[in-house]
């Protein structure tokens, strides 16, 4: 995920049409610098128990059940990795359902919906989680913040670390998209699409974006700019020059 896309790995492979999207993802310094950055925090950083392989096809529901399955590649990580990779698909499966144009419409809006929601609904219930057991905390005790200034110190702390964590989940869903795009994996949602010019042009859309995620971070402050960013980038064409990400690029 984190080396294969942006090398002439021999399992590597896309769609006939995007070699040169491939060929600038191996040359572009300033990304593979950031990608650089986040695979050191994938090996390093254990905040939690992560799935590792989080998409839709690896949750289960019924009426009143769900289950997450295919937890072979569960390790302890970074937060922003499972959410991340969820979201990804979804994207992924908009840019798809996208190709089929103005019959695919309701479907596309009812998939960015559910990126905006997913994301939300995390960030409330990771905030009501370390409210509701504050005094159990060992990073930051309530002990150490009593106070009404303390209280006010650890508001501050719980926001800065949700933002933190969402701009790994940016991070981490562009580098899954590359990998499934010019990588050995690829998602069905693509694979599906028969026209390959089309399926290369929604491909492009989807590479577009996470290139973007991934040099302009700043452009995508929540994930509302995330939802509205989505029809611009599916304005990219085959030439890797036709949309640049917007903003001052991350710093190499």
């Amino acid at each position: 995920m984190f080396t294969d896309p942006y090398t002439d790995a021999p399992r590597n492979h896309w769609t006939p049409g995007l070699d040169a999207w491939a060929a600038a993802l191996r040359d572009d310094i300033a990304l593979k610098t950031v990608v650089a950055r986040h695979r050191v925090s994938f090996l390093t950083n254990t905040q939690a128990l992560i799935h590792g392989d989080l998409h839709s096809g690896s949750v289960m529901v019924t009426d009143d059940d769900t289950r997450v399955i295919d937890g072979e590649f569960a390790a302890l990580g970074p937060v922003g990795f499972d959410l991340g990779a969820f979201i990804a698909h979804l994207l992924m499966s908009w840019f798809a359902q996208s190709a089929a144009g103005e019959a695919a419409r309701s479907q596309c809006d009812w998939l960015l919906a559910q990126v905006v929601s997913f994301w939300e609904r995390f960030d409330r219930q990771f905030r009501a989680l370390w409210e509701a057991h504050a005094e159990g905390g060992d990073a930051f005790p309530a002990s150490h913040f009593k106070t009404s200034a303390g209280q006010a110190r650890l508001a501050t702390i719980r926001h800065e670390t949700v933002a933190r964590i969402f701009g790994d989940t940016l991070a981490y869903a562009a580098i899954k998209i590359i990998r499934r795009n010019v990588g050995f994996a690829q998602v069905a949602d693509f694979l599906a699409i028969d026209d390959l010019p089309a399926r290369a042009h929604a491909q492009a859309g989807a590479l577009s974006l996470a290139r973007s995620l991934l040099l302009a971070p700043q452009a995508f402050p929540d994930i509302d700019a995330v939802a509205t960013a989505v029809s611009r980038h599916a304005l990219a064409g085959l030439d890797p020059a036709s949309l640049r990400p917007q903003g001052r690029a991350a710093r190499p």
